[in-house]
């Protein structure tokens, strides 16, 4: 269990790196703001 964590870090660093913005963005109010701005810019 101790090489799974190490090892997702290690040797995927694209979902690191995947990971962290997308939750990032997520809590934000860029996707209700997406979906209402995208029309509204649009």
């Amino acid at each position: 269990m101790h090489e799974f964590p190490p090892q997702k870090l290690t040797s995927t660093p694209t979902l690191s790196g995947l990971q962290l913005p997308s939750p990032y963005i997520t809590p934000t109010p860029i996707e209700p703001n997406k979906e209402l701005g995208q029309k509204e810019t649009y």
